[in-house]
């Protein structure tokens, strides 16, 4: 699940030079610096997030990145195509939920894996690069354009997310990080 965001994230950077330059005839420069705030905007909304969830038990948290993850693609799909900067804020919303998400359930994985702290780490950077470069394959699809793909691969993420949250939920898994807050598991390190 914690993967998930990673394709769209990755389709983004295969193909937003062909979006901001191609479809809305933005400058290589101007271009570049977009780019670099997207992913300013992505961490700065993270520690934000981090900061207004730092006390809120973690299972609670994962339907605040469903809602955000699927606004990200719905407002994409709808207006995203309209101007740069309109797709800006559509998609740093997904950017933010990828960035918030890998270090939120890279802590709950690892605190169920004492002692296998290196094979857990491993195995979730493959699933992470293997879904990006996924992600990279899909954004050159033949889509109407890359902005209607982009969203349609933002809307297949949440979609999956929520269906294997649904799974792990009826199934009654448990993961040992997932009832603690994030305070509690900064304390513990």
């Amino acid at each position: 699940m914690i993967c998930l965001f990673n394709l769209p994230f990755m389709a983004y950077l295969s193909v937003s030079s062909y979006i901001y330059e191609g479809m809305f005839g933005v400058e290589p420069v101007a271009y570049s610096l977009i780019l670099a705030t997207t992913l300013m905007v992505g961490t700065v909304v993270m520690m934000l997030i981090n900061r207004l969830t730092g006390n809120i038990v973690k299972r609670r948290i994962i339907g605040l990145y469903l809602v955000l993850g699927g606004f990200s693609g719905i407002a994409t799909l709808l207006v995203g195509d309209t101007a740069w900067y309109v797709f800006f804020v559509c998609f740093s919303v997904c950017v933010a939920v990828n960035i918030t998400i890998r270090p939120w359930g890279m802590g709950i994985l690892m605190a169920g894996h004492d002692g296998d702290s290196g094979a857990v780490s491993s195995l979730i950077n493959f699933m992470f690069f293997l879904i990006g470069c996924i992600g990279m394959v899909l954004s050159t699809l033949p889509w109407k354009d890359y902005v209607f793909g982009l969203a349609v691969l933002i809307c297949i993420s949440s979609v999956l997310y929520a269906l294997l949250w649904t799974v792990f939920k009826t199934g009654r898994m448990e993961l040992k990080g997932l009832d603690g807050t994030s305070s509690e598991v900064s304390e513990r390190r």
